[in-house]
C-alpha cells in the first residue's frame, strides 16, 4: 500500500546527481588545528573537515561562507536533536541557527550587481527561485529584487571577478554567507564562467538553495551539522539521506524539481506567519496509524512507531468559533486511534474507545486554501484500525468513511 512505503529510500546510485560545488576552491589554505576562529565554528557544530580558508573567509562544504571577523558573532552552540539518542546531531533539513528563528527580517530585499543582471538566464533563475520562496505556505519572509538599490540586504555579485573583503568569492558555482545576528546572509555570489552550460531548471533550483543558506537552512543530506526540525525526516548514520530530493541537499538531483515535503515542513517550522497552524505529525506500526501535534510525544518514532510525514496542518485554537475541536481516542486492546470533530460519536469514551487530548482545531466545511482529511478503515481487521490521508488514493483498499475534518495541506 502507498501509505506504507519506506520514505527513507535512497536513490539508487545509479541516477545522475548535478553537484553543486565539484571543483576545488582557490587560493585554499591550510588552517591550523589550534586557530581560535576554526576553534569557535567547530565548538558551534562544524567540522573541521569541512571549512577552508580563502583569504578572509571560511568556507564550509563548499558554497556556505562565514566572514572570519564574524566567527565571534555566531552565537551559542549547534542545540541537539530531540531524539531518540540526544547524543546525536540531526541530520536533515537541517538548522545551522543558533537562535530560532535564524533570521529575525519579514522583508528581505535582494540585489543583483550589473554583472548578473545582464545575463538573463540568471535573472529569470533570480526570479524564479524568490517566487518559489514566496509561495511556501504560510512562510513569514518575502524576498524582493531591487536591482537599483546596492545596500539591499543580499547582494548577488560575480564571483568570477567580484571580492568580498578582498577575497576571491569563486568557490563553486553559486556560494552563500550564512546570517549572522539576525540577518541574512549578506552575499550570494555566482561564478559566471562556471555557470554557463546549466539548465533553467538546475539554476532555478541552486539559487532556491542559496536563498536558504542566507536564513540559516544547512545541508539536508549532512550527517552531523545542525539540529534536525521537527516534523522532518532523520536518519542514524553517514551517508543516509531520507529526502533524497530536497532542494537544500549538498548534492541536487536531477529529479529535484523544487520544495520537497520535508523542505516546505522545515521552512515553515522556523519561519511560521502564523503560529497557529501546527502540523499534524503521522506514525505508522503494523496497520496501525497515529497522528500528533506534539512533535514531542514520539518525535522521530520509537521501537514501535516509524515517523513517515507530515498530514496537513490544523490549528492550536478555534479561531473565534469558527473551527471545531479534531477529538482524539484511543482503544486499547486493538490500538487503534479515531480522530472525530463529532462529540457524539464516542462522548467522552465509548465502545472500547476512552478519550484522549484533543488533536487541535479543523474546519468541519471547506473554507479557501482548506482540503478534506479523509477517513478510512482497515477491511479484513476484526480490530477497526483507521487510517487518515489527505490522498484519497491512497486509502485504496480500505473501507472509505467519509471526511474528518478539512486540514491545510502541506
Amino acid at each position: 500500500m502507498q501509505h506504507m512505503k519506506n520514505f527513507a529510500t535512497v536513490i539508487c546510485s545509479t541516477c545522475f546527481l548535478l553537484f553543486l560545488s565539484c571543483k576545488k576552491i582557490q587560493n585554499e589554505t591550510e588552517i591550523p588545528t589550534q586557530d581560535p576562529q576554526l576553534k569557535t565554528l567547530i565548538d558551534k557544530g562544524f567540522k573541521a573537515s569541512d571549512i577552508v580558508s580563502v583569504g578572509d573567509n571560511f568556507v564550509i562544504q563548499g558554497d556556505m561562507v562565514v566572514k572570519k571577523s564574524d566567527v565571534a558573532l555566531i552565537s551559542s552552540k549547534v542545540y541537539k536533536s530531540k531524539s531518540n539518542n540526544n547524543s546525536m546531531r540531526g541530520t536533515q533539513q537541517a538548522d545551522y541557527s543558533y537562535s530560532n528563528p535564524p533570521v529575525t527580517s519579514t522583508q528581505i530585499s535582494v540585489y543583483v550587481d550589473p554583472n548578473i543582471s545582464a545575463n538573463s538566464d540568471w535573472v529569470n533563475a533570480i526570479n524564479s527561485a524568490v517566487s518559489e520562496w514566496n509561495n511556501v505556505p504560510n512562510f513569514s519572509i518575502q524576498f524582493a529584487v531591487n536591482i537599483t538599490n546596492p545596500s539591499s540586504d543580499i547582494r548577488i555579485i560575480n564571483g568570477t571577478n567580484s571580492s568580498l573583503n578582498n577575497s576571491s568569492m569563486d568557490y563553486g558555482i553559486v556560494s552563500s554567507e550564512l546570517p549572522i545576528n539576525g540577518s541574512p546572509g549578506t552575499t550570494i555570489a555566482i561564478d559566471l564562467n562556471s555557470s554557463n552550460s546549466y539548465s533553467s531548471t538546475y539554476m532555478k533550483l541552486l539559487m532556491i538553495h542559496s536563498f536558504g543558506h542566507t536564513i540559516g537552512i544547512m545541508h539536508t543530506d549532512e550527517y552531523l551539522i545542525g539540529t534536525s526540525i521537527p516534523g522532518t525526516k532523520q536518519c542514524p548514520y553517514q551517508g543516509c539521506n531520507p529526502d533524497p530530493l530536497s532542494v537544500m541537499n549538498m548534492v541536487i538531483s536531477s529529479s529535484t524539481s523544487g520544495f520537497t515535503k520535508f523542505d516546505k515542513v522545515a521552512i515553515r517550522y522556523l519561519y511560521p506567519l502564523d503560529q497557529t497552524q501546527t502540523p499534524i505529525y503521522r506514525y505508522y506500526s503494523n496497520a496501525r496509524h497515529f497522528y500528533t501535534c506534539n512533535w514531542y510525544e514520539l518525535t522521530f518514532g520509537n521501537s514501535s512507531w516509524v515517523y513517515e510525514s507530515c498530514e496537513g496542518y490544523i490549528y492550536s485554537n478555534s479561531g473565534n468559533g469558527s473551527r471545531v475541536p479534531v477529538y482524539r481516542y484511543y482503544k486499547s486492546s486493538t490500538g487503534d486511534h479515531i480522530y472525530t470533530i463529532n462529540f457524539n460519536e464516542l462522548g467522552n469514551g465509548n465502545y472500547g474507545y476512552y478519550r484522549e487530548t484533543d488533536l487541535g482545531y479543523a474546519y468541519s466545511y471547506q473554507v479557501s486554501g482548506t482540503v478534506p482529511l479523509y477517513r478510512f478503515r482497515h477491511p479484513t481487521s476484526n480490530q477497526n484500525l483507521h487510517f487518515y490521508t489527505q490522498n484519497y488514493s491512497e486509502g485504496y483498499g480500505w473501507i472509505y468513511e467519509g471526511i474528518c475534518c478539512y486540514v491545510l495541506p502541506n
